[in-house]
């Protein structure tokens, strides 16, 4: 280590006096992730925003993007790196992606009780229109019961007065 600076003496819980020209101290949670960092760092020569977990001060897990590139410093090469934390914004996200879960639950539970709804009103209108036939059928059978009656009483009151006039000619 040849420099860091305040913040990263406050976040990390070490001071530069402690850690200069030594091994820089692993703060890598999952250790193999920082073995796919250094290959790919010697691949390409640098890494620019890579996601990883590290441990702060007190242990502390925290999610950074890490940024690094190899520079020649007087003929030596070194590690130039960046952390960015961004552990606020990932737990914002969690709890965005938890709400948008339930909320997908909710939207899910309330459209089935709409097609549930939908269901009943259906055969609601099914069942209305069917009452609403028999009433016509009622209607048209009265009708029809009526145009049939009114001849027939009719012709009735006419047997019924034959039948008084045939009896007065007969006596």
């Amino acid at each position: 280590v040849l420099f860091i600076n305040q913040h990263a003496e406050s976040f990390f819980g070490i001071d530069l006096k402690s850690i200069q020209s030594k091994r820089a101290p692993d703060f890598w949670v999952n250790p193999e992730i920082r073995v796919l960092f250094i290959s790919e760092l010697i691949q390409k020569g640098k890494i620019q925003n890579k996601e990883a977990e590290i441990y702060s001060k007190n242990k502390k897990v925290r999610t950074v993007l890490i940024s690094s590139i190899c520079i020649d410093c007087q003929g030596q090469k070194e590690l130039f790196r960046i952390y960015n934390d961004i552990s606020e914004r990932k737990k914002s996200e969690l709890e965005l992606e938890h709400h948008r879960n339930k909320l997908e639950v909710i939207v899910q539970e309330r459209t089935l009780d709409l097609m549930n709804t939908i269901e009943r009103l259906k055969e609601t209108q099914s069942q209305l229109i069917q009452s609403e036939k028999l009433a016509s059928l009622g209607i048209l059978t009265a009708g029809i019961a009526h145009e049939i009656n009114n001849p027939i009483n009719y012709i009735n009151s006419s047997i019924v007065s034959l039948e008084s006039l045939a009896k007065e000619l007969i006596d």
